[in-house]
């Protein structure tokens, strides 16, 4: 499970070099806990690599990190210090009125403004091709914010205040969405429709507050990576990722399940999907062929 620590690659590399190459891993593993921690994109390249498992740092990862009391984040950006003081950038805060305008920006980064605000589709400028919120008071965003964004590559919107899932279905560019540790729900029953864009390849939507996920949801995307760790989520969602052909990894790591079986798994056959979490649930059921369909798994 990903909650395995990196010291377990020791025996590995003494596979391949004997003693020295032991000596010389531990060090750097010692080193890299006390300092900083250690990222999970690093430990499972390095433990599956043989098995063509090569993987980036995607924050979707669980890595052990003590600067950062949530979801494992190894990034400098998720850490509390980075955004203990606020930070506007290129972007117009004011107070006063409670708005933020980075109407002119092509690359924006707030972090801890305290006061709740609104995005709406004068917040940014067309050509803006990136965007990060960091620990903010943001709690809604206007219907049509994200539409003309076109160059947008990246969108990050981590702990703030946010209730519902963005439309980003128009940012053509968009490759990169992280909307972690916020306040997301799906209200049951009800059908969004079409939110995400074809361009989507990684999505990060840990630590929210979903129970729900609406039928077809994910369905048919170029989604490779999905985080849903730590969230309310009973039972896999099923029919929310059916025909997701390029998904990799998906993690359900820290929610309430409480089963898994052929019928649940079964639509993730025509993935490529090698790597699946489902660590620190409520499991007491596994069928005895739950994962008979899925021929590309490595990692559970």
């Amino acid at each position: 499970m990903d909650g395995k620590r990196p010291r377990h690659l020791a025996g590995k590399v003494y596979g391949f070099g004997g003693n020295c190459y032991v000596h010389v891993a531990l060090i750097l593993l010692v080193v890299a806990e006390l300092c900083e921690g250690w990222r999970g994109g690093v430990y499972w390249t390095s433990r599956y690599s043989g098995q063509g498992v090569s993987y980036e740092n995607w924050i979707g990862f669980w890595s052990h990190d003590s600067h950062y009391t949530g979801y494992g984040h190894h990034y400098q950006t998720y850490w509390p210090s980075y955004y203990r003081y606020p930070h506007c950038g290129a972007c117009y805060c004011n107070t006063t009125a409670s708005t933020v305008s980075c109407s002119s920006a092509s690359s924006i980064g707030l972090k801890r403004i305290t006061y709740r605000f609104n995005l709406t589709k004068s917040t940014f400028s067309p050509t803006v091709t990136s965007i990060a919120i960091y620990n903010s008071g943001l709690y809604y965003n206007e219907k049509g914010t994200f539409d003309l964004l076109s160059s947008l590559g990246s969108l990050t919107l981590h702990a703030t205040n946010l209730l519902n899932f963005p439309d980003v279905s128009r940012c053509s560019s968009l490759t990169r969405l992280d909307l972690s540790r916020n306040k997301i729900t799906f209200p049951v029953g009800v059908d969004p429709g079409r939110l995400l864009p074809d361009s989507l390849t990684h999505l990060a939507l840990m630590e929210n507050d979903i129970s729900w996920i609406p039928k077809g949801f994910f369905s048919y995307t170029n989604l490779q990576f999905l985080g849903l760790s730590r969230n309310k989520i009973k039972q896999i969602p099923s029919n929310a990722i059916e025909h997701m052909n390029d998904l990799q990894f998906l993690s359900l790591d820290g929610n309430q399940l409480t089963s898994l079986s052929w019928r649940t798994l079964n639509t993730l056959e025509t993935s490529n999907v090698t790597h699946l979490n489902f660590s620190n649930n409520q499991i007491s059921h596994v069928g005895s062929k739950a994962f008979y369909l899925l021929r590309s798994l490595k990692i559970l």
